[in-house]
């Protein structure tokens, strides 16, 4: 009966265990994930290339797929389903705003901006 069970165990796929795998240059980046959260994706992508965000919101909403690419679409296709504010540089991608899209802006964020340095991207906020 044990030996049943744990053959049952190692044919099974383990639901839930998340996966990322990186891959490539910044400008032919290759990502397969499963059910990782958006967090640790970035997180990933950061240790690899040149990738920071900040968020106020927790980013756990786990995704899975494959993504390829240059750096700042695989990082704009993760992100889908978020609106976000992207710095984009040859081989970086720097992300300032993180919320979840169509969420009602935070009390931080009332204080007008002055200077914006280009060229930045406005990720997901159109329409």
């Amino acid at each position: 009966m044990r030996l049943a069970a744990l053959l049952l165990m190692l044919l099974v796929p383990q639901s839930g265990r998340a996966e990322i795998l990186v891959e490539g240059s910044a400008a032919a980046v290759r990502l397969e994930v499963t059910q990782a959260p958006v967090g640790e994706i970035l997180a990933a992508l950061g240790q690899n290339y040149d990738v920071r965000y900040r968020a106020a919101i927790a980013l756990d909403r786990p995704i899975s797929g494959s993504y390829a690419g240059p750096l700042a679409r695989v990082v704009a296709r993760i992100l889908e389903g978020y609106d976000y504010v992207a710095r984009i540089s040859p081989g970086a991608v720097d992300i300032a705003y993180i919320r979840e899209r169509g969420s009602a802006k935070p009390a931080s964020t009332a204080a007008s901006v002055t200077k914006v340095d280009l060229p930045m991207s406005v990720g997901a906020l159109h329409k």
